[in-house]
């Protein structure tokens, strides 16, 4: 499993995220991205998934929820 953690700038993830996406498209496990926002994240997850590519997007989580219970679930 890769964990992707990203601020979201003008509702995608940041930049250096797709280049680190563009460089894993062959990695068979899952991905699961979470994300912080100071107001709306807009289009994140249809960004992440549509950067992402060939990889399996497992979840995606938002910032303040609570991201323990999160990680239980996922991994």
């Amino acid at each position: 499993m890769i964990l992707v953690g990203s601020p979201v700038w003008r509702g995608a993830p940041a930049t250096l995220v797709h280049t680190f996406l563009k460089g894993v498209q062959g990695y068979q496990g899952g991905v699961a991205t979470f994300y912080t926002d100071a107001g709306s994240a807009g289009d994140y997850e249809k960004n992440f998934k549509q950067w992402a590519g060939n990889l399996d997007v497992v979840s995606v989580h938002e910032g303040s929820a609570d991201i323990k219970q999160w990680l239980k679930q996922i991994l």
